[in-house]
């Protein structure tokens, strides 16, 4: 049986302020907050994503965020084949 997914990019990271706040993510990502908090909005729903939090973005959404204290994070973005 083929895989129905493959890894695009994996990182853990730091950062004190996003280099895109707001934009388009084409492809489906999981984000795992290991420190700090940022303020999410993706379609039309605002949250605030803490420490150990965790936020699944699914393809083709608009989303805006902001880092309301300085974060850490593992992202994984993936290609899921849907049948």
């Amino acid at each position: 049986m083929e895989k129905p997914f493959e890894f695009i990019e994996c990182k853990i990271h730091r950062c004190d302020e996003f280099k895109i706040t707001d934009g388009y993510q084409p492809t489906y990502a999981f984000f795992y907050l290991k420190e700090g908090s940022f303020r999410l909005k993706m379609d039309g729903k605002e949250t605030v994503v803490q420490k150990n939090d965790s936020v699944i973005f699914y393809d083709n959404v608009n989303f805006f965020r902001t880092i309301i204290t300085p974060i850490s994070f593992l992202y994984l973005s993936l290609y899921i084949q849907l049948y």
